[in-house]
């Protein structure tokens, strides 16, 4: 509920409160994750500086869940922080910082998993499951009664104290003083240099004639890794404890019941490594635009984004450009789309032997489904529908599957995006939800149409036979990645309410077909067992893995 809402920008603590670190023990695990090593690429024979990778826990983290809501239902505390980059060193100074104030750190206090911890391994920690409240010292003892009963350590590690400054001791002495707020607020800024790559004019694959068989570069598409059922890596993990999952992974977006309410909360994430190495601005634009249409596919709203932004040097100026750019375009795809940045995280230096990752920046888009008994499936729910393209394929293959799988090629320039159609369809796919005239949606993108169709049938377990539109090379029809575009079906007696809902919302709307029978059919073109095409689409990462399937 909305008047629970605790956040730690909103603490109302005191002289004197208490800071108590509870849930999981301190251990080595973690340091320098996001802290300590956040500034040097790894190079060959650095093994033994890679950072320590978190030990999660997720049973301790329902624990730790459960405990933190029981607190703030019984009115317990004053504020509540997680411990994320720089452990207990951006927990505390952070909460004091808020608080205008200082504190006095114990780590004595801090329950240690490993002996001989030292001072700013300690600190710096990055173990999980763990959250530092801030508490009354007449609530403590009621405090620790609700982490002894849930089966988790609890530890007063810190008094908050006036002055501003933050005072670190270990073994009686102090180890470290520094003003809250330097930690917290005044860190320096860096005006790095900025310099864009000098851009090799490479062939853009879209201009390219393809003789190739056609229907083998389908297979070799749909069985890439990119494209193929992530089936073999999701159901390795129980995706549906408690009953609230309304659709699992392996749908456009995953959808979460809301307990107690009809509302759903829909849930995707994406990113585009090869548009982004092309173009950083569209790169970042098309991932937070197709992260917002698997949203909008489903029937939900898209609402708001987190992220995980990933480069390679910023000292570079060439990498700095396509951060800044990277930027820009998620803040102009944010805008248009009405879906602010909740927060996220950057993580730079990805890079070694002087080769850096492609800037990848990875959208994760929440949307709400006020109903979700409403929620439109991925996959054609039986057959005699008729298949409709919404939005329009232009010849656009730059950076696409295809060029890279088939070609060979990552090269050209990503796909124009009008940032306006794009809310045009997803305001046509909400209401055509609404109304309960879509009998399935999916997202067109990775592999274009003729993958977005097949996907569909896959899902669904129901064949098709269509026919491409316009007069597009058969490849470039196929395999093109224009954005704003979905597939959708619909039964023969809402085709014209649809049709007229499209047409009001300036959506283009092209039948192509119609749902049904053993076989995917591409009129003129080739055709395929649907048996073939899910053995090829969920079979190809096992076999990479050396697995038998």
């Amino acid at each position: 509920p909305a008047d629970r809402l605790v956040t730690s920008s909103t603490l109302r603590v005191h002289e004197g409160s208490l800071m108590v670190l509870y849930g999981a023990s301190t251990g080595r695990d973690g340091i320098g994750g996001v802290s300590v090593l956040a500034s040097a690429t790894l190079e060959e024979g650095a093994e033994g500086s890679r950072p320590s990778v978190q030990i999660g826990d997720p049973f301790a983290e329902k624990l730790l869940i459960e405990a933190s809501l029981e607190m703030v239902e019984r009115g317990l505390l004053e504020g509540l922080q997680d411990l994320g980059g720089a452990g207990i060193t951006c927990a505390v100074s952070e909460s004091a910082a808020r608080a205008g104030m200082g504190a006095d750190l114990d780590l004595d206090a801090v329950p240690l998993r490993e002996p001989g911890m030292e001072a700013f391994e300690i600190l710096t920690s990055e173990s999980q499951e763990r959250m530092l409240a801030i508490v009354e010292p007449s609530k403590l003892g009621v405090v620790q009664e609700i982490c002894e009963r849930w089966g988790l350590k609890s530890s007063v590690v810190a008094r908050l104290v006036g002055g501003g400054s933050l005072t670190v001791r270990l073994g009686g002495d102090v180890v470290a003083e520094v003003p809250a707020r330097s930690l917290a607020d005044e860190a320096p800024e860096y005006e790095r240099a900025i310099a864009a790559p000098d851009r090799p004019d490479f062939d853009d694959p879209t201009f390219e004639g393809f003789e190739g068989n056609l229907r083998d570069a389908f297979l070799r598409v749909l069985s890439s890794p990119n494209v193929a059922s992530k089936r073999w890596v999701f159901e390795q993990y129980d995706s549906m404890v408690q009953g609230q999952t309304v659709a699992a992974a392996g749908s456009d977006a995953a959808v979460v019941r809301v307990p107690g309410t009809l509302k759903g909360l829909a849930l995707a994430v994406d990113g585009k490594g090869r548009f982004g190495a092309l173009d950083p601005h569209l790169g970042a634009v098309h991932a937070v635009a197709e992260a917002a249409r698997n949203v909008a596919v489903t029937g939900a709203r898209p609402l708001a984004i987190t992220n995980c932004l990933n480069f390679g040097n910023p000292e570079r100026p060439v990498v700095m450009w396509q951060f800044a750019e990277s930027i820009r375009g998620m803040r102009e795809a944010c805008l248009a789309l009405g879906t602010p940045v909740t927060g996220g995280n950057v993580s730079f230096y990805n890079e070694s032997g002087g080769s850096a990752i492609w800037p990848t920046p990875v959208i994760g888009m929440l949307g709400l489904l006020e109903d979700h008994r409403q929620r439109v499936p991925t996959g054609f729910p039986r057959a005699g529908l008729a298949i409709y393209a919404a939005g329009a394929t232009f010849a656009e293959l730059g950076g696409s599957e295809f060029a890279e799988v088939v070609l060979g090629a990552v090269a050209g320039r990503p796909p124009a995006i009008d940032l306006a159609r794009e809310r045009a369809l997803h305001r046509f796919l909400l209401e055509g939800a609404r109304e309960n005239l879509v009998a399935s949606a999916h997202d067109c993108a990775d592999g274009g149409l003729g993958v977005a169709l097949a996907e569909s049938a896959i899902a669904g377990g129901h064949g098709l036979a269509v026919t491409l539109p316009g007069d597009l090379p058969p490849h470039v029809a196929l395999f093109s990645e224009s954005a704003s575009r979905a597939v959708v079906s619909v039964a023969p007696e809402h085709e014209d309410s649809l049709t007229e809902l499209a047409a009001a919302r300036g959506v283009p709307w092209i039948r192509l077909g119609e749902t049904g029978g053993p076989r995917v059919v591409f009129d003129g073109l080739f055709e395929a067992e649907l048996r073939e095409l899910r053995d090829v689409y969920e079979g190809a990462i096992p076999r990479a893995m050396g697995e038998t399937v």
